[in-house]
């Protein structure tokens, strides 16, 4: 193809060389023509296809050179590729190889610093855990009367003129309370309802404050048996078949109605609590069980089927009341046993309807004030941050000008949460409607957010006063009690705060107390005896001897034995009293037993000595990471290594684990310092538990708590002590505190660590958190009707130093009051002979006799004495009672 072309192109330009001349027509010179031509074209083509093959071959041959150079360069290419790639590898190899050594140094100094900040972690753990004990054990109740860093008690004043003991008086403010509360709802005459002073001196007998008291019960009594009424009250009847509302209810048959009011009550309640009902016969009377039953039938009646309702019944408190009445009239008791039926007539009335309507009321009102009370309390706080907002931009607005800084105001005070976000945490209960009101008060300057916000806080004062008079009238407030176990009442009614002692509060403590001061007293007399025959035994060991022979007889001889026995008795007995009567302090051999009884409540003082020992290991362990000494001791070798308590696990660790540094508790005198753990290979990643706990947060504590944290931090819980005894003084009686300065400094003496003051400071000071101190002082002082609570005393007599009223005996009755009322009966029955007399309704014969009761010659003893029948005013006036009704004639008697 390529010899064709150069053919064909040769022809071409040699075109002008066989253009046909005028004489070219001769066939034979054409033919020659031809024939040259075609030589020369052949031969133009074998020198063409030669040049062709030559520059083929030449090509060739340059292709093949370049071929075998470039395979040459190539070669030597992949040559130095292939070194420049070992040398890459090499590089990236030995880079490897340093990036790992770098990662490995790196890592293990990430190991170590992570293991030291665990190390760090776990000791501030360690310190926070000691930290929570203390506090734990400084929040722990203490019995108060163990504490050693008591602040003395401010010397509070005695009621004056008080003459009842402390139980009577505890009754009769009950019903003082109850009559005030209660006395317009059950028809009593508010103006005339009796004053303290004189149910005071009712109780002690007066008597024209008895007319009084007799009034007042006359009036409880009879509403009492209306509503709620008796239980079953067919059953419970007089003497004359009547029931207690058919009964005409008298001044002089008022002990009688009450005594059976209260074994009616009594009965009502033995079988709400056992079960147990009386089954009456048919042949007796309903009435027989209470009205006959005499101590002669008891056995009787204890053996027969009612046997379980009367074993129930004499354990029934409201039937040994009504035992009470069953000898001696009502007025005729102790003052302690009058309040105790009184206070048992205002208890039954709590279960009548006008009162409990009355008590529906009042927890109705109680709760609307309290709807107000918290909408006010969120306006309130509502303002106060819009308020405190304006003044924190105010100040900073004088900074920014006093600083030439206006324009930048803007720009510098931080954007405050609109009142919106603030509202969310709130409660939702608020209406829409005070949405307008925000907007409004957001208008409002900064004077003008003070007004409100101060006139909000006088309403929101006066609604707490409201609120805390409507509460008033459902319960009176208790308070709590002192480290003496007295205890403190806010009566709504009386007014003040009125302090009881032990005596009426806590009287189950009370008379234990007392049997362990008569045992005392008991073992005393024993010792002395002992101490005396000792001094006896040992003047006769150094009396001289005699240097006749001794002869000793048989009696003599029993009688030593004898003596020698009981001196044996009286050493053991002894023995066993030796650690609960010390020597000459009367006040801790009072307080014996009480002080034994709260003791085992509260740990001993070897384990105060262990958690200091622990506090000393932790100060030491911070000194030798801090590399200071804090010079506070050295452990004790002989230190037990018991824990008082634990937070880890009991099972024995690892040197190597991290819970190895929790030692600091164990109280031992091993060593306890920290060790960095065994952390794995950087392949395996440690969890993040372990690596990033956050550190604990801080504590909740009060100002007094921190203080006494960091006090016991230095110098270790304070070591419990033997508790101390309850003054005499302060045993028994009643005080008041008027005034808010007393209070106040009884607040400030009450110890946050008291098991009794602790709960008595936070009732106290509980309104504090939402109004003012002095506010909240008032509050509780209230001033009350100070008329109607004041008794009448010697002014000249110290309120301070006066000496409480002793506790009634249970024996204890007025017999001049029982004598008087036994007169009276004595007085009526002549009366009544004397209104025969004068009626002329006597039979012919009969003459009045003379006046029993106005004889020189007899003379009369309460009938629940037991005197002779011809001393007795009641078994004389049932005589002549006998002998009027006999000298009547029968015309003007009713048939019965």
């Amino acid at each position: 193809m390529g010899l064709a072309t150069s053919t064909v192109a040769t022809i071409w330009k040699n075109r002008s060389c066989v253009t046909p001349s005028p004489g070219a027509n001769n066939p034979a010179r054409r033919k020659r023509q031809e024939q040259v031509e075609r030589q020369r074209h052949e031969e133009q083509q074998r020198k063409q296809q030669e040049r062709e093959m030559k520059r083929q071959q030449t090509a060739l041959l340059k292709e093949q050179l370049y071929m075998q150079e470039l395979n040459k360069q190539r070669e030597l290419l992949y040559t130095v590729e292939l070194e420049r790639e070992r040398r890459r590898q090499h590089m990236a190899l030995v880079k490897a190889l340093d990036v790992r050594k770098r990662m490995e140094e790196r890592e293990k100094r990430r190991l170590e610093v992570k293991a030291e900040k665990m190390a760090s972690r776990e000791r501030r753990m360690e310190q926070r855990r000691i930290e929570l004990e203390l506090l734990k054990e400084l929040r722990k109740p203490v019995e108060d009367m163990e504490l050693t860093d008591l602040i003395s008690m401010p010397v509070l004043n005695r009621i004056p003129g008080l003459k009842l003991s402390g139980q009577a008086l505890a009754d009769t403010l009950m019903v003082f309370e109850f009559l005030h509360n209660f006395g317009e709802t059950l028809g009593f005459d508010m103006e005339s309802l009796p004053t303290l002073n004189s149910l005071q001196n009712a109780l002690l007998g007066d008597e024209e404050a008895e007319e009084e008291l007799l009034s007042v019960m006359t009036h409880l009594i009879i509403c009492a048996i209306e509503d709620p009424g008796i239980p079953n009250p067919a059953r419970h009847t007089t003497l004359l078949g009547q029931s207690l509302k058919q009964a005409d209810i008298t001044h002089a048959n008022l002990s009688e109605i009450l005594r059976i009011y209260l074994y009616a009550n009594a009965t009502g309640e033995v079988k709400a609590l056992s079960g147990v009902h009386f089954e009456r016969d048919r042949e007796k009377r309903m009435s027989d069980h209470h009205n006959n039953m005499s101590e002669s039938a008891n056995e009787d009646w204890e053996s027969g089927k009612n046997a379980a309702f009367f074993v129930a019944l004499r354990e029934n408190q409201t039937w040994k009341m009504s035992e009470w009445l069953r000898r001696k009239p009502f007025l005729a008791l102790n003052a302690t046993s009058k309040a105790a039926i009184l206070a048992f007539l205002c208890h039954e009335l709590l279960q009548n309807k006008a009162v409990i309507r009355q008590i529906d009321s009042a927890i109705e009102t109680t709760a609307q004030l309290r709807r107000e009370r918290w909408i006010t309390d969120s306006k309130v706080r509502k303002l106060k941050q819009l308020h405190n907002r304006r003044l924190r931009h105010m100040a900073v607005g004088m900074m920014c000008g006093k600083l030439g800084m206006e324009g930048v105001e803007d720009e510098n005070i931080p954007k405050e949460p609109d009142d919106d976000d603030e509202g969310e945490g709130e409660s939702g209960n608020e209406s829409e409607g005070t949405q307008p009101e925000e907007e409004e008060d957001k208008k409002l300057t900064v004077e003008e957010l003070a007004r409100k916000l101060e006139r909000l806080n006088r309403l929101a004062e006066q609604n707490l006063t409201l609120l805390a008079e409507s509460g008033g009238q459902l319960r009176a407030n208790c308070y709590g009690q002192d480290r003496f176990w007295r205890r403190y009442w806010c009566l709504p009614k009386a007014g003040g705060v009125f302090v009881e002692a032990m005596e009426s509060s806590e009287p189950e403590l009370y008379n234990r107390l007392v049997q362990g001061i008569n045992e005392i007293k008991r073992e005393e007399i024993r010792d002395e005896t002992r101490e005396d025959y000792y001094k006896t035994l040992n003047s006769l060991e150094n009396s001289p001897t005699p240097l006749g022979p001794i002869h000793v007889g048989k009696k003599e001889i029993l009688e030593n034995d004898q003596v020698n026995g009981q001196v044996d008795d009286m050493d053991c007995e002894h023995k066993q009293i030796k650690n609960d009567v010390s020597g000459g302090e009367e006040e801790d051999d009072d307080d014996k037993a009480l002080s034994e009884e709260k003791a085992p409540e509260f740990q001993s003082s070897v384990q105060f000595e262990q958690l200091e020992e622990c506090m000393k290991k932790m100060r030491e362990d911070i000194g030798v990471v801090n590399g200071s000494s804090l010079g506070l001791g050295h452990l004790s070798e002989h230190e037990p290594e018991t824990s008082w308590f634990s937070i880890l696990p009991r099972d024995p660790c690892d040197t190597t684990s991290v819970t190895a540094t929790t030692s600091a508790f164990r109280c031992g005198v091993e060593n306890s310092e920290l060790r960095i753990p065994v952390f794995p290979p950087p392949s395996a990643s440690p969890s993040p538990s372990q690596c990033d706990s956050p550190s604990p947060a801080p504590l909740a504590l009060t100002p007094e708590e921190s203080a006494q944290l960091e006090h016991c931090k230095v110098h270790g819980l304070p070591r419990p002590s033997t508790p101390q005894p309850v003054p005499r003084e302060l045993r028994n009686g009643w005080w008041r505190i008027k005034e808010t300065d007393q209070l106040q400094a009884l607040v400030n003496c009450l110890h946050p660590r008291g098991a009794r003051e602790r709960e008595l400071k936070r009732t106290i000071t509980r309104p504090c958190l939402e109004q003012s101190w002095d506010s909240t002082l008032k509050m509780c002082v209230r001033p009350g009707n100070s008329v109607a609570t004041e008794f009448s005393s010697d002014t000249s007599q110290s309120i301070v130093n006066v000496a409480p009223p002793q506790p009634d005996n249970p024996d204890d009755w007025n017999y001049a009051v029982a004598l008087r009322v036994d007169m009276s009966v004595l007085e009526q029955v002549e009366a009544m002979e004397d209104k025969v007399a004068n009626a002329s309704m006597q039979v012919k014969g009969w003459k009045v006799p003379s006046k029993a009761s106005n004889s020189e010659f007899t003379k009369f003893h309460p009938a629940c004495s037991h005197p002779d029948p011809s001393e007795n005013p009641i078994i004389v006036a049932k005589n002549r009672l006998i002998s009027l009704e006999a000298a009547i004639e029968r015309r003007y008697l009713k048939p019965p």
